[in-house]
């Protein structure tokens, strides 16, 4: 029997817009903000949504990447995705950078030398390649080295998903990445004094959750049995169950394992979830679509990368009944100004350059 093309060749406008996919990031940022706070400890809050994040971001990379209007050859390489993503992600890192260096003083109060050495690290993005100084200056700015690499790395995956030209060899890519990602947290568990390695925010373990989750919007795509059968026949009541059933089951494993199991087993049990929830056609999608929580996250990267230094600054009070309140107004405030600086500022930066009119003399 032949093996079935993996032609990812549905048009562009005839995929759905990934709504749910903004306000699941939106979510997972705010759950993040909540296990900083020390809200839900035996769930393993923080773990469990960045890999989410990881996981989503490999699923739109891919989405957009396999749109046909991008020809193998138009399709930008590593250093260009980097470039083009660079002018959103690195002003809040710089800035966030600085307000740690000035006003925290677990790194105003070091040598010149150390900040020196370590700043450049940071400033660099390289920092969370190395389990010493990847929550250096702003705890979660690792989130942007190790998010960088994938972007970098994204090119590559792209060739061996359009290499494998049948829906089997897909998924023979798919359970080798599954492997790796296996084999390291193994060796991480069991030999942890000689796999000095931080599953959480290393770049190459988060990396390959990327992958998996790119994998996983390769296959979203393909014109499988499986897809064209939810695309046609998915009814809302139909969503809503496989939506609510494989959500259910993700969140109950994060409350009954937390921290015990392996990490790689919540992140293959977090793909079901993300794959019902891009056809956008049952409750809980249309409930993470809302219009509050998509214009969340057009600053969702200021609000995940201030956050630290407010917390620093602004602790949790129990006592205080407005504290949470307190929190997310300042949170906000600063999130959206300075998206709004950045925005103003980039917009100016590619505004074409008025010239004047050629001066023509008249004749006397």
């Amino acid at each position: 029997m032949p093996a079935r093309s993996l032609d990812t060749s549905l048009s562009c406008s005839a995929k759905p817009r990934l709504a749910a996919f903004s306000g699941l990031k939106t979510l997972a940022v705010i759950g993040i903000i909540a296990c900083h706070m020390g809200a839900l400890p035996g769930w393993d809050l923080c773990a469990r949504m960045v890999e989410m994040l990881f996981l989503v971001s490999g699923f739109c990379m891919a989405y957009n990447h396999f749109c046909p209007s991008d020809t193998p050859t138009a399709r930008p390489s590593g250093w260009q995705i980097v470039k083009a993503k660079l002018p959103r992600l690195y002003p809040v890192h710089f800035a966030t950078f600085l307000l740690q260096l000035f006003f925290v003083p677990a790194w105003s109060s070091q040598t010149i030398g150390f900040i020196l050495s370590f700043g450049l690290l940071n400033l660099t993005l390289q920092h969370a390649w190395f389990q010493s100084t990847q929550f250096m200056f702003n705890n979660v700015s690792w989130f942007l080295s190790a998010l960088l690499f994938c972007y970098f790395v994204t090119p590559a995956l792209s060739r061996a998903a359009a290499r494998a030209k049948a829906a089997r060899r897909l998924f023979l890519f798919f359970a080798l990445l599954v492997a790796i990602r296996l084999y390291i947290e193994y060796m991480r568990s069991s030999y942890p004094s000689y796999i000095r390695l931080d599953l959480h925010a290393n770049p190459l373990v988060q990396a390959l959750n990327y992958s998996l989750g790119f994998i996983a919007g390769v296959f979203f795509l393909s014109p499988s049995p499986l897809n064209a059968v939810l695309r046609q026949r998915l009814s809302f009541a139909a969503a809503t169950l496989l939506e609510t059933l494989f959500a259910g089951l993700y969140l109950a494993a994060c409350y009954s394992l937390g921290s015990t199991a392996y990490r790689l087993f919540f992140v293959l049990l977090a793909l079901p979830v993300i794959y019902v929830l891009a056809f956008g056609r049952g409750a809980l999608s249309r409930i993470i679509s809302a219009k509050p929580l998509l214009w969340l996250e057009t600053v969702n990267l200021e609000i995940f990368m201030f956050h630290s230094f407010i917390l620093y600054h602004f602790p949790v009070n129990a006592d205080n009944p407005w504290y949470y309140a307190e929190f997310a107004a300042i949170t906000l405030a600063a999130a959206i100004s300075f998206h709004w600086l950045t925005r103003r500022f980039r917009r100016r930066a590619h505004r074409p350059r008025r010239t004047a009119p050629p001066r023509i003399l008249s004749r006397t």
